[in-house]
């Protein structure tokens, strides 16, 4: 089955999508690094396969998809900025909004099935009627705005239509990435399309992994600190309660931090391997901001440099010292393979992977995807 993703960043989508059975039929981004990140790795054929993705440099309103067709899904990790807690919080408002970007997308390709990933911000407070408008519109993406018509017309005027004007089924739903196996607290929302006329129907995946099972296997059976030849802290981490250890103890545990990056060296301000795993010193803690510990998942890896300092994107070990992860550590936490490089400066890199959707993730779903459609 062949696919198209629009805003692809460093790949994270576009990679999940790749791996979960899709051949990419054009894949478009305009930022200068992420471009370089996806074109470098595509050259050195990364991951197998990927020597054939066919990439754009540009803005995704500038390309003309109109003789794209028989796509079986179109994919976006459509920027969050707009509707992020961390920032105003302007929705469609903001100019930086790229959904009417997205369902025009859809309307012109009529794809067979359509994913999208965004945070959960978007479900949240003032901005709940946005998801609403965002689940209308995409439902009925052949029923646009017109041109002098504001979103909240346009959501009132998609209210009123009948439920069988819609010509995609949608389901949306906040998924944290952990409970698929990513080593990463990380909720956000994924919105999936199949259009009615295939009548097939799709769930979301169910999870794999649970906070229960870890909390169990590090707090009553001790497993996960056997299998590690380790002893149990004498001061378990906050995290470790035994409250509803046994709820969802049928999954498989979280995975951790050190599960994801204990075969790593030691980061050197000057490694002599990969260039990505180097110390960056100068990491604080502050409250509200104290580091992801390392037997728990992390927590949601931020895109920005500045403002978490010894938060986020710093990693708190047992002996509860603090340092910054490394850009492979951060990769790692993303699920990225250590094939898969970055270019740009640290800041640049950062704001690539928090921005970035995890690989594992979007396999799972890309793959359920796939099932449904064949």
């Amino acid at each position: 089955m062949n696919s198209i993703e629009l805003f692809s960043g460093a790949g994270g989508l576009a990679l999940g999508i790749h791996l979960g059975g899709f051949q990419h039929q054009l894949i478009v981004e305009s930022d200068d690094d992420a471009f370089e990140t996806l074109r470098v790795n595509v050259d050195r054929e990364s991951v197998p396969g990927v020597r054939n993705w066919p990439l754009v440099h540009a803005k995704v309103e500038s390309v003309d998809l109109g003789h794209y067709a028989e796509v079986d899904l179109l994919a976006a990790g459509i920027p969050c900025q707009p509707f992020s807690n961390g920032g105003k919080r302007r929705g469609f408002e903001d100019d930086r909004n790229m959904f009417p970007i997205f369902s025009q997308s859809v309307a012109i390709i009529r794809p067979r099935a359509f994913l999208l990933e965004n945070v959960n911000g978007l479900i949240n407070g003032r901005l709940a009627d946005h998801m609403e408008y965002v689940a209308l519109q995409l439902s009925m993406p052949e029923c646009q705005p017109g041109r002098r018509q504001t979103w909240r017309d346009h959501l009132e005027q998609l209210r009123r239509r009948p439920s069988n004007a819609t010509t995609y089924e949608v389901k949306w739903q906040v998924v944290n990435a952990a409970d698929y196996g990513v080593p990463q607290t990380r909720k956000r929302v994924f919105i999936v399309g199949l259009r009615k006329d295939l009548g097939v129907t799709w769930n979301f995946p169910v999870r794999t992994h649970s906070r229960e099972a870890l909390v169990y296997a590090q707090s009553i059976s001790n497993a996960y600190w056997s299998q590690r030849r380790m002893s149990p802290p004498q001061v378990p981490h906050v995290g470790h309660m035994r409250r509803g250890a046994m709820l969802g103890a049928n999954l498989m545990p979280w995975r951790t931090v050190r599960d994801a990056i204990e075969d790593l060296p030691e980061p050197r301000s000057s490694p002599k391997g990969d260039a990505l795993h180097t110390l960056t010193p100068g990491a604080r803690s502050y409250p509200g901001h104290t580091g992801s510990y390392i037997d728990w998942p992390a927590k949601s890896l931020k895109a920005g440099v500045h403002g978490v300092g010894g938060g986020e994107n710093a990693l708190r070990d047992a002996q509860d010292h603090l340092r910054y992860f490394t850009m492979r550590e951060c990769a790692r936490l993303q699920t990225f393979p250590d094939s898969w490089t970055f270019h740009g400066t640290r800041s640049s890199v950062t704001r690539q992977l928090g921005n970035a959707v995890p690989v594992t993730l979007v396999k799972i779903v890309a793959r359920s995807i796939k099932v449904a459609l064949a």
